[in-house]
């Protein structure tokens, strides 16, 4: 299994993006190292939240602080 973050957009698309985006990655994500998403993300997406979600990995729990955080994220 290839470890890549999936690409739908290139770089220079996302780099005109404007609208709000909201990333949220698992600390302990293997597959999608948070460090090398956040990282890669916040040089190339201009109106960009993130969050991370602590002691979580690839199969992750939304709890409703989070659910909460996501709609407040979506109602602004």
């Amino acid at each position: 299994m290839k470890n890549r973050t999936p690409s739908i957009a290139a770089a220079e698309d996302l780099r005109r993006f404007t609208a709000p985006t909201f990333i949220i990655v698992a600390e302990k994500d293997r597959m999608f190292p948070r460090k090398k998403i956040l990282s890669k993300a916040k040089k190339t997406i201009p109106n960009l939240k993130t969050h991370v979600l602590k002691g979580q990995g690839q199969k992750f729990i939304l709890y409703d602080a989070d659910i909460d955080m996501i709609a407040r994220f979506i109602n602004e």
